[in-house]
């Protein structure tokens, strides 16, 4: 085994430790380095879905400018260093190598978990690779979150649902607050759609920090949303007082809804000059690994890292206006972290449902599946990429498969259908 591999091993170990809302730790990590993350400026995004998608967008439309923008993102789908990019390109071997030698007697010391130490050793490399800005997406929730140790000159929250509520709290507004935790005095937070309790919360918190609190939606009025099969998504935005009319390449009505975001984040910052016309080229041709991702043409198979209820909401949103009046088989693999209680009222009660599980992380298995949707037949398909494969067999030419569920299913889903990433 190289020593890459045994420091990948190390670092995957530390999950063991589990999430621990705490920054105490994060901040003695962050003054031993040397307060990298005040090096360069910096994207705040939190939300309960799409942050991911809009980091993606913001990163892209950054990059069009001369300066060197770092992406911080997670989970990863098949390689760690996915995590960590500058100008698109990953985060190389020997630093992940480096750093965690370094400073692998500090981390042990102090009991960082797992998040804790990729967000400093992606702060530390953003330092070193001297950008000029970095993109940094939370992981769980904003307030103790270990990525909320920066000041940046934008804070974006995209949305609003229940998700962890074990940890985050039991309502919209618990969770809003929690995601609020971000916000940072004189600094401007941009926000999508949410519910009106956790719209609340926002604009009380940002009264509290007198701060500019922006809606995406009334900034940029993005209207005349249409999915368009196998051609992306067209929208219109209102950008500096007239419309654009954008044709993307991701698929979806959230797809542009998260540029949407990503657009109002660089309309409100005024620390870089950027060229709208190029904005719109980069956003444009963004794609994005595992939304909504086709997969195979014929039976057609998406592939979709929707992972909780609102996300699986706007999957079947997607789908039905793809292939109105089609048959839908899902493949689903959720982590047993994740509540699957409420998707029954999502998946559509005609659909074929079957679930798979992996060998990298515990998630549902049929007893807990059937237990949540006891109305529903479920087929097992086993563990791993043959799970995918027996699925994929069964599926007939007027079916339109989905494999939908945790980050971590991807690289068995891509074995199956001999994709890579690289490619």
């Amino acid at each position: 085994m190289s020593e890459y591999q045994n420091t990948l091993q190390y670092l995957f170990n530390l999950q063991n430790r589990g999430i621990k809302l705490s920054l105490d730790r994060v901040l003695l990590f962050r003054k031993a380095l040397g307060f990298p993350d005040r090096a360069f400026d910096s994207f705040h995004i939190a939300g309960t879905n799409g942050k991911g998608s809009t980091a993606h967008f913001l990163d892209a439309m950054l990059r069009t400018a001369p300066i060197k923008v770092g992406l911080y993102t997670s989970p990863h789908l098949v390689r760690f260093n996915e995590r960590i990019r500058v100008n698109g390109a990953t985060i190389p071997d020997d630093f992940i190598v480096r750093f965690t030698r370094q400073w692998r007697d500090f981390i042990d010391e102090y009991e960082l978990t797992f998040f804790e130490t990729t967000t400093l050793m992606a702060l530390d490399y953003f330092r070193e690779q001297e950008v000029d800005v970095a993109i940094l997406e939370t992981g769980l929730g904003g307030r103790l979150d270990a990525t909320n140790i920066v000041t940046p000159i934008v804070s974006l929250i995209t949305s609003i649902g229940l998700e962890h509520t074990d940890m985050l709290g039991e309502t919209i507004a618990d969770i809003a607050r929690e995601k609020a935790g971000i916000m940072n005095p004189n600094v401007p937070c941009v926000i999508g759609t949410m519910p009106p309790e956790a719209a609340l919360v926002m604009a009380e918190r940002a009264g509290e920090l007198t701060l500019q609190l922006i809606s995406a939606i009334n900034l940029l009025h993005p209207s005349n949303i249409s999915v368009i099969p196998d051609h992306g998504t067209k929208f219109d935005l209102m950008v500096k007082g007239e419309k654009h009319h954008l044709r993307l390449n991701m698929v979806g009505r959230q797809a542009a809804m998260n540029a949407a975001y990503a657009v109002a984040a660089l309309e409100v910052q005024d620390h870089y000059a950027l060229d709208w016309p190029e904005q719109k080229r980069a956003v444009e041709q963004v794609t994005i690994p595992g939304r909504l991702q086709r997969l195979q043409e014929s039976p057609a198979v998406y592939y979709d890292v929707a992972h909780n209820y609102d996300g699986f909401v706007q999957l079947m949103q997607n789908l039905r206006a793809l292939h109105p009046e089609r048959d839908f088989r899902f493949l689903l693999s959720l982590s047993e972290l994740k509540d699957i209680s409420r998707l029954h009222e999502a998946l559509p009660a005609e659909a074929s449902l079957g679930i798979m599980t992996i060998d990298d992380m515990p998630m549902h298995g049929l007893a807990a599946w059937e237990k949540a949707l006891p109305a529903r037949e479920i087929s097992d398909y086993g563990r791993n990429a043959e799970a995918g494969k027996q699925w994929r067999s069964d599926l007939r030419n007027s079916d339109i498969g989905i494999i939908a569920g945790s980050h971590y299913i991807a690289r068995y889903v891509y074995e199956g259908f001999n994709f890579s990433l690289d490619s």
